[in-house]
């Protein structure tokens, strides 16, 4: 019965682990392929800029909202109040 409960208890975290979706920005009537040029765009507006590591991926994504883009999949990429000013906290 132990040994069920542990097979059972391991199957449950690799499902757990393989469902997980991957993060993409999503953004109607777009392809993917248009999405990556614009991802692209962004990172490399962001790279030439005179930005802290830190801070890069927080840059690419309001680049990539002001695009018009939603971030799917990425929590760590909700903007929360901080010292970007008056940024608009987002969901």
């Amino acid at each position: 019965m132990i040994k069920f409960a542990g097979m059972t208890l391991a199957a449950l975290m690799v499902v757990g682990c393989a469902t997980t979706d991957k993060p993409f920005w999503a953004k109607p009537n777009v392809s993917a392929d248009d999405t990556y040029t614009e991802l692209s765009d962004c990172r490399f507006k962001v790279g030439v800029s005179k930005i802290e590591e830190d801070e890069q991926e927080l840059m690419v994504a309001h680049c990539m909202r002001g695009k018009g883009f939603q971030a799917a999949g990425q929590p760590e990429l909700i903007v929360q109040p901080s010292k970007w000013g008056n940024a608009p906290e987002t969901a």
